[in-house]
């Protein structure tokens, strides 16, 4: 009787390697590609399970004399690795299972679907008893084809509290917290923390968090990065490592030897500020950002540049303007550059614009008189860096400093806002009342405004400026700034001082006529708001912002004292005269007769002066604006302010 295929199935035939082909039968399509463990199992211990084979056909259904791998791809994929690098030959014998191709589909699931993969718990374990029984770490990882990283987290899992493996294998928790709770080498203290949290407190983060809250993450913490790893071991120091942390390099156990450490380096930081001849320098290791804005500052001046240094600067500004004019050029499609030749382009711009900047950060320095009444902080940033902060004015030393600033002794009990006067001096009665500075200083509010509507760029400063103090400087002082940024309409602050002259003055109407512009456009719902203002040109945003800005400036006031509206009026280059004139009605009947001679002297002559010194009140009032008329006279308080005060 002759031995069928059919008769034999399922018998074991020892096929040659090269004889083996992948067969289309095989149900797994995707998976599998990566044989390199599998290479090392094989070349430790040899095939572990049988291929499954059927005889292969040609087109015209005769027996070719191969055989179709039909249960085993990954192992076939793995022999045919190993025969290519020479380990093993070509016809080296393998032993399969041989199934009828009409079978072989069926094999081929069976063997896909009926397996039970191994339960990770088994493998850890498995794992630990071959190390126990003497295999190496690095012997394991090169039998099985993994890392000995990989090996190490398979024993440190294997090593958790048996009732936390039970639990897994149950169910009841997951391999990831797992891994986390395996940062401790202790066993009780794995099963504490897990049974002490409730469920829904019970993420891995948590529980990681909870073996460690004494401990100092060494990837994370800015000192432990200043100090390095290698130096505080080197000191001693304990550190308990996180074996599934792919970026820790674990937690170090002696806060105060880190401490120390750190302030060795940094103490050496403060020698070299202190050298510089700062009245104070202080070691802060962890400053918090809101600690510094404590602190009040002092400014950095630019000196005049020598010729050498001008014609420098020249030379790195016209760089950059070079390089910025190529990229423009290249992304408003004129030129097409290459990825390769873009890359290269924008690396050389940045370079050149880091070098404009350092050389005109070099052009700036603090004065004498900051090393004598302010200090420096060293404290440590948050990559591990050590970070100087120069020019600092500590909060009790804020009065010293501005009693220096202001020309007077440590010893003066005088105020800062005005000169100290003896006892038997008064001060000089102000020239305007109280109500005609407020409608002055109204006028000079709204003519302002008005101003920058045509000065965006103003508008975007003014509105920096007031963030910056109230967001970024002491909290308890002030902002010296004409901005108002929580108006309750156009009209707050101008109040009484709204008179028919203030209410119909030039800038007013402007401002009206840019209102209702405005209004105009904008959307009637306040929800659609924000979607309309993202659609905006910049052009467009950029004086919408100057209008809102605009009606946020507020300078009323009733006394003659400096005001922080003056830088703002620099910046505008505000020309009251072209916004104001000065009448009869609205100003020379509400000041004094000698104010108004005075007025007239001033912005006619003395000869108009003298000519009408005898005339009463009213009529000096009309001759006052007859005179005037034209002439761009101002009233002190109107003047372009001098000096450099703030917006």
């Amino acid at each position: 009787m002759e031995c069928t295929i059919e008769s034999r199935s399922g018998e074991l035939l020892s096929v040659p390697l090269s004889r083996l082909v992948a067969s289309a039968y095989n149900v797994r399509k995707m998976g599998g590609s990566d044989v390199e463990d599998l290479k090392a199992s094989i070349r430790a211990q040899g095939v572990l399970q049988n291929l499954i084979v059927c005889p292969a056909h040609d087109r015209k259904g005769r027996a070719t004399g191969d055989y179709e791998v039909v249960g085993g791809q990954r192992r076939l994929r793995a022999l045919q690795a190993l025969a290519k690098e020479g380990e093993i030959s070509k016809e080296e014998e393998i032993l399969c299972r041989v199934k009828p191709t009409r079978e072989a589909a069926e094999a081929s699931l069976a063997e896909n679907v009926a397996r039970v993969a191994m339960h990770p718990a088994d493998e850890f374990e498995a794992f630990k008893r071959l190390v126990n029984e003497g295999k190496g770490v690095e012997e394991v990882a090169l039998r099985f084809g993994t890392s000995a990283l990989t090996v190490r987290r398979r024993l440190k899992l294997a090593g958790l509290h048996p009732k936390l493996i039970a639990l897994y294998r149950e169910d009841g928790i997951t391999l990831e917290q797992l891994m986390a709770l395996a940062v401790s080498d202790d066993q009780d203290e794995q099963l504490s923390v897990w049974e002490s949290v409730p469920e829904w407190q019970s993420d891995p983060a948590t529980l990681r968090r909870m073996l460690v809250e004494q401990e100092i993450d060494a990837a994370r913490d800015p000192l432990a990065k200043l100090v390095g790893l290698a130096a505080y071991e080197a000191a001693g120091g304990p550190v308990r490592r996180d074996l599934f942390d792919d970026e820790g390099a674990g937690y170090l156990q002696d806060e105060a030897l880190l401490q120390r450490l750190a302030s060795e380096k940094l103490d050496a930081a403060a020698e070299a500020v202190r050298a510089e001849g700062w009245s104070w320098v202080e070691v802060v290791p962890r400053l918090g950002a809101s600690e510094l804005f404590r602190f009040d500052r002092c400014c950095k001046t630019r000196r005049q540049l020598t010729k050498a240094e001008a014609k420098r600067h020249g030379g790195l500004e016209k760089r950059v303007a070079e390089l910025d004019e190529r990229l423009a050029r290249h992304f408003g499609g004129e030129d097409d550059l290459s990825e390769e030749a873009l890359d290269a382009l924008e690396r050389e711009a940045e370079e050149a614009r880091e070098a404009l900047d350092t050389f005109e950060k070099g052009l700036e320095a603090f004065g004498d008189e900051a090393y004598a009444m302010a200090g420096a902080v060293i404290s440590v940033g948050r990559e591990g860096n050590i970070e100087v902060h120069c020019g600092l004015v500590r909060p009790g030393d804020r009065k010293t400093v501005a009693r220096k600033s202001n020309g007077l002794d440590e010893g003066d009990e005088g105020g800062l806002d005005e000169p100290t006067r003896g006892p038997e001096e008064e001060a000089p009665r102000p020239a305007h009342s109280a109500a005609l500075m407020g409608e002055l200083t109204a006028q000079r509010t709204l003519a302002a405004r008005a101003a920058m509507l045509e000065q965006p760029r103003v508008a975007l400063v003014a509105l920096v400026h007031c963030l910056a103090q109230r967001l970024l400087y002491s909290w308890h002082q002030p902002a010296v700034t004409a901005v108002r940024l929580v108006p309750n309409a156009p009209e707050a602050g101008l109040g009484g001082q709204a008179s028919e002259q203030v209410r119909s003055c030039r800038a007013a109407e402007l401002l009206a006529q840019a209102q209702e512009r405005w209004g105009e456009r904008m959307p009637g719902e306040p929800e659609r708001l924000l979607p309309w203002l993202m659609a905006l040109e910049d052009v467009q945003l950029h004086e919408l912002l100057a209008l809102c800005v605009a009606l946020s400036l507020n300078d009323v006031r009733d006394s003659e004292r400096a005001s922080p509206m003056d830088g703002l009026v620099r910046a505008l280059s505000l020309d009251m005269a072209q916004w104001w004139e000065p009448t009869a009605a609205g100003y020379f009947s509400r000041v004094t007769k000698d104010t108004i001679l005075a007025a007239i002297e001033e912005g006619a002559g003395a000869d108009a002066a003298k000519r009408i010194k005898g005339v009463s009140k009213a009529e000096l009032a009309r001759v006052a604006e007859r005179e005037l008329q034209g002439k761009r006279w101002l009233p002190k308080p109107l003047h372009a302010p001098q000096g450099d005060s703030g917006a």
